[in-house]
């Protein structure tokens, strides 16, 4: 089991590219499961049971169409399989190394306390996650780095416009 997380792990820690994994459709779907699975369970601290289901298989459907028109733009599509299995297993590695810290915020927020601690320690990781998506996109793509951190950044943007459009956050 530990040789499944080995790669994403590897990825995380920028010391191999998504080409390092192997085209199958399997892994790709095991990854996409555990990717939903896991959003799912993040969104039930900010939403009801029923739309966190949703929300999650939303922002995996998102994270497969945005890879695919980036690849299809760049006419890389050959490289769809490996992209989105590398960067489904990371984020769902990195959203469960998050997940005690957004545990962490909400009940301190729930609680009035101050939240700058967890906010902190959250936004490092949302910027960690930014740059392994950049690094893998980037071999994905062919091209430097700073192509990959926009390309990333556009991901996170149109991701978070769609759920907060679908999902408008309640003020307390």
């Amino acid at each position: 089991m530990i040789s499944l997380f080995r790669p994403f792990v590897q990825l995380c820690m920028f010391r191999i590219g998504p080409q390092s994994l192997p085209v199958s459709s399997f892994l790709l779907g095991l990854v996409l499961c555990a990717h939903t699975l896991m959003n799912i369970f993040g969104f039930m601290f900010l939403m009801p049971g029923p739309d966190a289901v949703f929300a999650g298989i939303v922002a995996t459907m998102l994270l497969c169409s945005l890879t695919y028109a980036v690849l299809a733009v760049q006419r890389r599509q050959a490289r769809l399989v490996q992209t989105l299995t590398a960067l489904a297993g990371t984020i769902t590695i990195l959203n469960l190394v998050g997940l005690p810290f957004a545990s962490w915020l909400k009940s301190t927020y729930d609680a009035g306390l101050n939240t700058g601690a967890p906010m902190f320690i959250v936004m490092i990781l949302t910027g960690w996650h930014l740059t392994v998506q950049a690094h893998i996109l980037r071999h994905a793509m062919s091209t430097p780095l700073m192509v990959g951190l926009t390309v990333s950044l556009f991901f996170f943007v149109i991701s978070v416009t769609v759920l907060q459009s679908l999902f408008p956050p309640v003020l307390a």
